[in-house]
């Protein structure tokens, strides 16, 4: 009912405002028409710019309008008043539920009373002869107020259950009769052990005759003997303790000899190692120096090799020189042979000196020092 309700609802509030968007482009265009004419809009004349048919159509859609608003009005005044009856309803409701219950409860109550009562009243039973069981030497009595009245299923149940109990009870009987056999067993071995304990009470009785000259408590000597253990597990316990006194005490002694050994390791570590410290320092300076060193000499030696290379190529030039002399000395010794003029040389040999540096056969004066043996035998 709510769904319906709220589904018209909704048809009529689209209906109305169809019928609002109608009515208010209406307005507007009667609006228009009154601002364009200057005079008030009578409803009952047509104007003259509109259709007579439109004109009335649109005079019974604002009736319709109005209408439709008006039952619109009056179903939401009714759907309030239904809501809130239906509030008030549902309040009743749990009023009347919880006063059901409380009935309810007040006649089950009576059922059982009305019951109580039912069963101490006497009740007349229409019986039959042979349904009638309850005989006294074969004939009825007279008096039957003794009786029981039965359903014949009840009855027979009672019946079954008197056959169950007679095979319990044969049962049961079978389990009495073994556990007679196991009671006479028991006795008869309770009989020998009894019988033994005599024959080990004399023998122990004998025994302490022999050997002390009269009975003894076994149980007072027993505890005399733990007693004794005892004592002895106590001087044992003291030597123990005793002995373990003095092994700590040499351990505490050894303990304190090894911690001064430790610290004398310990001193003796620190002093090597600042001593290693300081031979570290050292042996960087003393590295420092010597690549020093290393770097003057490397440089010392390379001027040295750099002279040596000279040498050696000088030697080079002079026996360069000897050699082509000796060529030359050939050759005028085979044209002097041969008879023929020796022309000097037309071009001079190039001098293996450079112009910056003194001629190596000249003397710091500028005389010339002694020649070779090749050049004095060509002069």
């Amino acid at each position: 009912m709510k769904k319906r309700e709220k589904a018209g609802d909704e048809d009529e509030q689209e209906d109305s405002d169809e019928d609002s968007d109608e009515g208010s482009d209406w307005d507007e265009l009667e609006s228009d028409e009154e601002s364009e004419s200057g005079c008030p809009l009578d409803d009952s004349v047509c104007p003259p710019c509109m259709y007579p048919e439109l004109f009335e159509n649109t005079l019974q859609l604002r009736a319709r309008k109005l209408d439709l608003e008006e039952l619109i009005v009056e179903e939401r005044k009714s759907c309030d008043a239904l809501r809130k009856e239906c509030d008030a309803l549902a309040k009743k409701e749990k009023i009347v539920q919880s006063s059901l219950k409380a009935a309810e409860g007040d006649l089950e109550l009576f059922d059982r009373e009305k019951q109580q009562k039912l069963n101490e009243l006497d009740v007349v039973v229409p019986l039959r002869l042979h349904q009638i069981e309850f005989l006294t030497n074969g004939v009825l009595p007279s008096d039957l107020s003794d009786s029981l009245v039965l359903n014949t299923k009840t009855l027979l149940s009672l019946q079954d259950r008197i056959r169950q109990l007679l095979v319990e009870k044969s049962d049961q009987g079978e389990l009495y009769r073994q556990a007679r056999h196991r009671h006479y067993q028991l006795i008869h071995d309770r009989k020998d052990m009894e019988n033994r304990i005599h024959e080990l009470e004399e023998r122990c009785e004998a025994m302490m005759m022999a050997k002390f000259g009269q009975l003894v408590d076994l149980e007072a000597l027993q505890t005399l003997s733990g007693n004794r253990v005892v004592e002895e597990l106590k001087n044992d316990s003291k030597i123990k303790e005793a002995q373990h006194t003095n092994e700590l005490k040499h351990c505490k002694v050894k303990l304190t000899e090894a911690k001064q050994a430790l610290m004398e390791v310990s001193r003796k570590h620190t002093e090597r190692v600042c001593t290693l410290n300081c031979l570290l320092k050292e042996k960087k300076d003393l590295e420092a120096k010597l690549d020093t060193r290393q770097k003057k000499m490397g440089a010392q030696f390379r001027d040295q090799r750099c002279e040596e290379d000279e040498r050696h190529r000088l030697q080079k030039i002079v026996a360069s020189q000897a050699e082509e002399m000796e060529t030359l000395r050939q050759e005028i010794t085979m044209l002097s042979h041969k008879g023929g003029h020796v022309l000097p040389p037309t071009q001079s040999l190039p001098s293996p000196y450079h112009n910056d540096r003194p001629h190596p056969h000249l003397r710091s004066g500028g005389a010339p020092s002694s020649l070779p043996s090749s050049q004095q035998s060509l002069d």
